[in-house]
């Protein structure tokens, strides 16, 4: 085959594979111990966070804030929520006046003297 570039080494040559496999080995050790090192680190952070978030004041959550602090609704309160809620008129036919009605009664009774 071809002679090997300087770029890319040699496997076959000196027991290489065993050079290449021990290197990765050791990236992946080297990895996990940094990956290791980084979650205590972060550890160590969230429990000092934590203490100072308990010396800080903010605005209790809505879940964690107690119900009885709730203002009772007075009376408008109560009658504009009943109302919002209450079932809304449906739109019903026109009245008629008296000619229409005096017409469609004719009308009818044209359609039964027909039959």
């Amino acid at each position: 085959g071809a002679p090997p570039s300087d770029e890319e080494p040699d496997v076959a040559a000196d027991g290489g594979l065993e050079d290449v496999v021990s290197r990765s080995k050791q990236a992946r050790a080297d990895l996990a111990r940094e990956k290791l090192e980084q979650e205590n680190m972060l550890g160590k952070l969230d429990a000092g966070y934590s203490d100072i978030m308990g010396e800080l004041m903010f605005k209790k959550p809505k879940a964690l804030a107690p119900l009885e602090e709730k203002e009772k609704p007075d009376g408008y309160d109560q009658l504009v929520r009943t109302l919002g809620l209450e079932r809304k008129a449906q739109a019903t036919d026109r009245t008629k006046t008296p000619e229409e009605l005096v017409r469609e009664r004719a009308e009818k009774l044209e359609a039964l003297e027909r039959d």
